[in-house]
């Protein structure tokens, strides 16, 4: 038999009272996008918090990542500049250590004794 999940919400906690003022502002027209995305968001937060797998995960990163550029003093939907790696050079410098073998470096040599075989011819 599964237990019933529930939800609970501390209807004192700062986060909860916003979003309500939210909420009740937005009476008789749409509530912002941005309530709806930090109510997933929340949601999605319980579910983690209480050990339970979230069906989407890109429903919680994007929310999570427009959060971290606004803490950071950016646009929440400030793009993502693409740039462009030129991988022909590693890879020529790649295939080139490959075709040389390293030779060992011997002057970094230390010769160790083993202290276990002198105790027990010792004994």
């Amino acid at each position: 038999m599964l237990a019933k999940k529930t939800l609970e919400l501390n209807p004192h906690h700062p986060v909860i009272k916003e979003m309500l003022a939210r909420v009740k502002g937005a009476m008789g027209g749409d509530v912002e996008d941005s309530v709806k995305e930090y109510a997933t968001l929340l949601y999605n937060m319980a579910l983690l918090n209480s050990g339970f797998l979230i069906e989407n995960p890109a429903e919680f990163v994007a929310p999570m990542q427009k959060l971290l550029k606004v803490g950071f003093g950016m646009k929440a939907d400030a793009p993502v500049e693409e740039i462009e790696v030129d991988i022909s050079s590693d890879e020529a410098a790649q295939e080139q250590e490959q075709e040389t073998p390293e030779e060992p470096d011997v002057a970094g040599e230390v010769e160790v004794e083993d202290t276990n075989q002198q105790k027990n011819e010792e004994l």
